[in-house]
């Protein structure tokens, strides 16, 4: 009983929230069905809106009411008076739908068993009518499933169109820190995973942080998962990207007030950010996806990072290293997709560039420890400094002081190119 009463509480907020705010019916018309919702007087509403948007009449709050009260539905209209006008997150809408769908199968799973047990009760009952009700429920129960991840063309391309009339395919690209970067690769795609990769000491840390600089300074929220630095760490390296300088030697190596005063201004700056930093303590990949998952409910993040890759645990550390790192990939990956957000995962790189000659850029090959990478992530970006390897200046004689260039090796759904970034040392930001 608990748990019908919470669906139904979720029926009233998710119809008041497509009622009161009629675009978001028209997103999410394809994954709602009336039948699934346990209340008549919930599917009736659904019906009504339904047969409205057919006639390309905007269902919008008063429309409905107006319809009702025509077709004299009074028992309807006092649950449409009683719905609440708070519009939902995409994230809520999904979980309820979910939820919904998932007490949906649960009933008829209880009325199946219930009837199966009456038809089972004599002995001498042919069992057969038993096994294909129960046939038929199971049947049931997968097409419900099954709808939500297999849509014809129609339906596809009638989301395609939702999104290029209402721009929402164009404002969900994340932008790139780097307009060269922007131009060519078009932001980061929503349940895309990226991967970016360099040897140590080469910048991919730095490369991530300036990306996540770029989005909370813009009030974009973030979660960044670290293995490799502490969360104070991590804050002072945001801090110096925002002063253009190194906080840490600067500021907490002088003891003078006027250091500790200019600390205080940049801190009261940044406080606000809205970034959440989750150190790593060991724990197995899927359980720091559930925990990412819930926080991305909370704080609505647009972007996870993931630092990095071959320092996370994997579920099942008994396989060999290969299959061990391709469980993490997969896991990140299904996280984009399910979230419907992009993934920012930083990895090592073996030491095949070095052996090649101090001017052979990386390839995928030279990704570490793993082959699933290259063959998971939608995007696999390397980066290459010359200055690292003692070369000071490029062929052209310029000099490779703070030059990085970045490989895009991969490009699931566009071009591969090479982009130069610059180097903030003192910042440690591109």
């Amino acid at each position: 009983m608990e748990s019908f009463s919470i669906t139904l509480a979720m029926e009233r907020e998710l119809l008041g929230s497509l009622i009161h705010y009629p675009e978001m019916y028209t997103a999410y018309a394809h994954h709602i069905n009336p039948k699934y919702f346990s209340n008549e007087c919930h599917q009736n509403l659904l019906h009504h809106i339904r047969e409205l948007f057919i006639e390309n009449i905007l269902p919008d709050f008063f429309t409905l009411k107006q319809k009702l009260i025509q077709m004299h539905e009074d028992e309807t209209i006092i649950c449409l008076d009683g719905l609440t006008d708070k519009k939902l997150s995409d994230a809520q809408i999904k979980k309820y739908l979910y939820c919904i769908k998932n007490e949906y199968v649960r009933m008829h799973m209880l009325r199946a068993v219930l009837d199966v047990s009456a038809l089972c009760e004599n002995e001498l009952t042919d069992i057969k009518p038993a096994l294909s009700l129960m046939d038929h429920t199971l049947q049931l129960a997968e097409n419900i499933h099954a709808k939500h991840v297999c849509s014809p063309l129609s339906e596809v391309l009638k989301q395609v169109k939702h999104q290029l009339y209402s721009g929402l395919e164009r404002d969900t690209a994340l932008p790139w820190f780097s307009r060269p970067m922007q131009v060519e690769l078009h932001g980061l795609e929503n349940g895309e995973l990226t991967v970016v990769a360099s040897r140590p000491g080469v910048g991919k840390t730095a490369f991530a942080l300036s990306q996540v600089y770029h989005l909370v300074s813009q009030g974009i929220p973030v979660i960044y998962v670290t293995t490799e630095h502490s969360r104070a760490q991590l804050a002072f390296r945001l801090l110096s990207m925002h002063s253009n300088k190194d906080v840490y030697d600067q500021f907490i190596q002088d003891e003078n007030e006027q250091s500790k005063d200019e600390l205080q201004q940049l801190m009261d700056q940044t406080m606000h950010w809205p970034i959440e930093i989750m150190e790593d303590s060991g724990m197995r990949i899927h359980k720091l996806i559930r925990i990412c998952r819930q926080r991305q409910a909370i704080t609505q993040a647009r972007l996870i990072v993931f630092d990095t890759i071959q320092q996370l645990q994997p579920s099942n550390n008994q396989a060999i290293r290969d299959v061990q790192v391709g469980d993490v990939v997969m896991q990140m990956k299904r996280l984009a997709k399910s979230l419907n957000i992009p993934v920012l995962a930083l990895s090592q790189l073996n030491r095949s560039p070095e052996y090649r000659g101090s001017s052979s850029y990386p390839i995928l090959s030279d990704l570490r420890e793993s082959g699933y990478i290259e063959t998971v992530a939608d995007k696999v970006m390397m980066l290459y400094r010359a200055e690292y390897y003692g070369i000071t200046e490029d062929e052209y004689g310029e000099s490779t002081a703070n030059v990085a260039d970045l490989v895009v090796a991969k490009n699931r759904n566009g071009k591969t190119s090479t982009i130069r970034l610059m180097l903030n040392k003192p910042a440690l930001r591109f």
